[in-house]
């Protein structure tokens, strides 16, 4: 099996000192064999409480199928470790 995985990122909306970049999609290439599988994650986001939470997901496995998906109505709580 080989595995390549390319990330792609985005700027902050609203940049600030330390602020980190988000992932906007990745390209993921699988090869087992004589077979090869290309996949496409597609990621944007939406702010809640604070956070940059996903909001569209889209999983496209080129040449047969996509899967997309939105979040809404999203909160975020704070847990404290054990």
């Amino acid at each position: 099996m080989k595995a390549t995985i390319d990330p792609h990122y985005a700027p902050s909306l609203n940049p600030v000192s330390g602020d980190l970049r988000r992932i906007s999609s990745l390209d993921v290439k699988e090869q087992i064999g004589t077979s090869t599988i290309n996949v496409r994650l597609s990621l944007d986001y939406q702010e809640v409480d604070g956070f940059n939470v996903p909001k569209h997901v889209s999983f496209d496995l080129l040449g047969a199928y996509s899967i997309n998906m939105e979040f809404f109505n999203c909160k975020t709580t704070a847990r404290t470790a054990p």
